[in-house]
């Protein structure tokens, strides 16, 4: 595994750097350009035409396209452009456009590049790329792509997560708002749909994906009800509730919890719930006691941890972005 950090200065030289870090890992970069106008592709809530598209694959994790949107468009009230979209495909065709190669799913989308990126933290396996971003004002979004540990055997397991922020002017920006959406989130789903897609095929459908925001379906190949079982603020799917998120960084020992994020699914069909994977070298961290971008050691590992907007321990007012003490550590290896 390889750790990469440095300075950007736009989307499209994030995707570049993203795209030499992966080639010197070992994957496989099937295209890379500015996205034609026509089609046009969805992303978050928008219908984009502007922007650049990167094909990788990896025999390890899979085949996935990202895919900025940089169009001119208002503010709508939640979100504002530019944005990334990250997918996942069944495999890759020269012939076929950013968001209709085969078996692909919908995007996962991640906001917050209306802030400049002043740093990017990249974190890169054959079996997956974790990206975090530093933006102006101590702001961060995370995306990433890859293939989960699997349980047992079923075919699938890739998966792509964004972290989609919304806010509006009339509410508070509650880091557990509705309005948020974390990677693997599956609490708040208000403006989430899409927040995460896993693929595991179940039930005679291939490829089957999953949304972990468990919106009831918005795309006609994904299914409802996905959970992660330590989400830190979910308790409806969790199968070991969120009560280790009250745990913090000791003040004694020095000791801080970092749970790994155990993902599983409850079909539509036939409401049956198990487990099928864990996201590799991620984990949720509760950062009362731990400040951004600080190093965790347990043992011959060293976790990185950011927080998955920005930390704050009270509310703050609309349009100050905030994720409370909620973060995400992610395992460095140079």
């Amino acid at each position: 595994m390889a750790y990469f950090t440095g300075t950007t200065s736009d989307l499209p030289s994030l995707l570049n750097t993203i795209r030499l870090n992966l080639i010197s890992e070992g994957w496989t970069i099937n295209r890379y350009q500015t996205r034609p106008t026509s089609p046009s592709i969805g992303i978050g809530f928008y219908t984009s035409t502007e922007g650049e598209e990167l094909h990788v694959e990896n025999a390890n994790a899979g085949n996935f396209v990202i895919a900025s949107a940089t169009d001119n468009i208002a503010f709508d009230g939640l979100f504002r452009l530019p944005m990334l979209g990250i997918a996942t495909c069944t495999s890759y065709s020269s012939g076929l456009g950013t968001a209709d190669q085969p078996g692909a799913s919908p995007f996962s989308d991640a906001s917050g590049f209306e802030d400049a990126v002043v740093e990017y933290h990249m974190f890169i396996e054959s079996n997956y790329c974790h990206v975090v971003t530093e933006h102006v004002g101590n702001r961060y979004s995370h995306f990433g792509f890859g293939k989960m540990q699997k349980t047992w055997g079923y075919s699938g397991g890739e998966y792509c997560h964004g972290t989609r922020w919304a806010l509006q002017n009339n509410v508070i920006n509650n880091p557990n708002s509705g309005n948020h959406s974390f990677p693997f989130d599956t609490a708040n789903p208000s403006f989430s749909a899409n927040n995460s897609i896993i693929r595991c095929d179940v039930n005679g459908i291939s490829p089957r994906y999953f949304d972990t925001s468990n919106v009831e379906k918005r795309m006609s190949n994904v299914s409802t009800d996905c959970f992660n079982s330590t989400n830190p603020r979910s308790e409806n799917y969790s199968l070991f509730g969120n009560r280790w998120f009250t745990t913090a960084l000791s003040t004694f020992s020095g000791v801080s919890v970092l749970k790994e994020m155990q993902i599983g699914i409850r079909t539509a069909d036939t409401k049956e719930g198990f487990l099928i994977g864990t996201v590799p070298e991620m984990r949720n961290v509760n950062m009362t006691n731990l400040n951004p971008k600080q190093s965790i050691i347990y043992g011959p590992d060293e976790w990185i941890v950011f927080p998955i907007k920005f930390k704050s321990t009270v509310a703050v007012a609309s349009n100050q972005k905030s994720s409370g003490v909620f973060g995400m550590a992610y395992r460095k290896v140079v």
